[in-house]
C-alpha cells in the first residue's frame, strides 16, 4: 500500500551513491550481474570485498518503490551504461501474469548514449553511480550513515584507501579518529556489538592511543602475511575485530580475549584473502568452514 500511495506523488526522495577512482562497470560482466541477476557476482579480483552477489539487494530494500537507477562509465573504453530497474513481485493483471522486474531502458538493454539519459542521472567521470528512488524516510539518516561508515570502514579510511563524503561531511585518514570520538565519546561497547557497535576501542588499539599495546607481524600457515594488534585498557570488552585486505570489518570475536583487552587482526596476504573470502557468509559477517562447500 505504501508503494501504491507513493506512486501517485509528483516527487520522490532520492539517495545517490557514487564511487570515483574506480573502474566502472563492463556491460557483459559487472553491469549485467548488477542489473539483471540475483545472487550473482563478477569480480575482477579473487580477494575483492564482495563475493556473493547479494549486496545489491540492499539498494532495493532501501527504496519504498523498490526502484533504482544505475549510471556507469567504464575505464577502458569510456562506454556509458544507464538503466533503471524496479523489483516488485510477480503479479496478475487482467488475467495475464507479469514478471517481478521492470526496466527503464531500451528493449531491456541499457542506454549507451549520453543524450538519451535523463540529465540528473548522467555521469561524466569513470566509475558508477546508483540512485535509490523513494528512499525510506529516516529522521537521523546522516548520523545512522556516519556510524555505519566508521564502524565498518574505519581501517580502510585510516590507511588512506578510502575517502567518503556523506552529504557535505568528509571522512578521511586525517579526521577519522576525531570523527569516531565525536560519534562515540565513550569507550563502552555493549554485548550487542553487532547491532550496537563501537569502533573506538579498535582504532585506539590500532593507533596505540589511550592504551598499552603491542603489534605483531608474521607469516602463518595457510593465511600467509598477517598483522595483529593487541592492547590493554580496563574499559575494553575483550574482543577482536577481524579484517582482510579490503579493510572492511568482517566480524568480531569475543571468545579469545579477557575483558580489559582489545585486538585487531588483519590478513594482508593475497592468497590468504582468497581463502578467507570463501569462508565468509553472504553478509560478510563471519569466517566459518561450513560456508565453503
Amino acid at each position: 500500500q505504501i508503494m501504491c500511495d507513493a506512486i501517485e506523488k509528483n516527487h520522490y526522495s532520492c539517495l545517490e551513491i557514487s564511487d570515483y577512482n574506480t573502474k566502472g562497470m563492463e556491460l557483459s560482466t559487472s553491469f549485467d550481474s548488477f542489473t539483471h541477476s540475483r545472487n550473482v557476482s563478477t569480480k575482477s579480483s579473487a580477494g575483492s570485498a564482495g563475493s556473493k552477489g547479494m549486496g545489491k539487494a540492499a539498494y532495493f530494500a532501501a527504496s519504498y518503490l523498490h526502484t533504482i537507477f544505475v549510471s556507469s562509465v567504464y575505464h577502458i573504453d569510456n562506454k556509458i551504461l544507464f538503466q533503471g530497474i524496479s523489483r516488485i513481485s510477480t503479479h496478475i493483471k487482467e488475467d495475464k501474469l507479469f514478471n517481478y522486474k521492470g526496466y527503464f531502458s531500451e528493449s531491456f538493454q541499457p542506454v549507451t548514449e549520453n543524450h538519451k539519459i535523463p540529465e540528473v542521472f548522467r555521469r561524466e567521470d569513470i566509475g558508477t553511480s546508483a540512485y535509490i528512488l523513494g528512499v525510506w524516510n529516516e529522521s537521523n539518516r546522516q548520523e545512522v550513515m556516519e556510524k555505519e561508515l566508521v564502524n565498518n570502514f574505519w581501517l580502510a579510511i585510516l590507511e588512506n584507501e578510502l575517502i567518503v563524503t556523506i552529504d557535505d561531511k568528509i571522512f578521511n585518514k586525517d579526521n577519522i579518529y576525531n570523527e569516531i570520538i565525536r560519534l562515540y565519546p565513550d569507550l563502552y561497547e555493549s554485548g550487542q556489538y553487532n547491532t550496537h557497535p563501537n569502533p573506538r576501542p579498535y582504532i585506539e588499539t590500532y593507533l596505540d592511543i589511550n592504551c598499552v599495546g603491542k603489534k605483531y607481524e608474521d607469516k602463518i600457515p595457510v593465511l600467509g602475511d598477517v598483522r595483529f594488534f593487541i592492547a590493554h585498557n580496563e574499559k575494553y570488552m575483550g574482543r577482536i575485530s577481524n579484517f582482510r585486505n579490503s579493510k572492511m570489518l568482517i566480524w568480531k570475536d569475543s571468545s579469545k580475549l579477557y575483558r580489559g583487552y582489545c585486538g585487531v587482526f588483519i590478513c594482508t596476504d593475497n592468497k590468504g584473502n582468497e581463502i578467507l573470502k570463501k569462508l565468509e557468509n553472504a553478509t560478510h559477517t563471519e569466517w566459518r568452514k561450513s560456508n565453503w562447500k
